[in-house]
């Protein structure tokens, strides 16, 4: 199996995700949009990790307006001050 490869048919990018901000010593997210469906399908893994001490920056654009407000007001009340956003 190559690890820098996701097929999605037995292999789901979610999983991945989650044994990523497991086992994380820094956090750094890089995507286009970040909407509230997201978020929440993460929610525990974060708060699970969020008192680990680990930075978090999550970098996102608002290209089109396609990024939720929603989201980001929930992710920054799931992490506080743990999260550079």
């Amino acid at each position: 199996m190559n690890l820098n490869c996701i097929t999605g048919n037995q292999d789901h990018l979610y999983k991945r995700i989650q044994q990523s901000l497991h086992n994380a010593t820094s956090i750094d997210i890089i995507v286009s949009f970040l909407m509230e469906s997201g978020v929440k399908l993460i929610q525990k893994d974060l708060e699970a990790i969020k008192d680990k001490n680990i930075p978090i920056r999550i970098l996102t654009g608002n290209y089109l307006n396609i990024t939720q407000p929603s989201a980001l007001y929930l992710i920054k009340d799931i992490l506080g001050d743990k999260l550079d956003l």
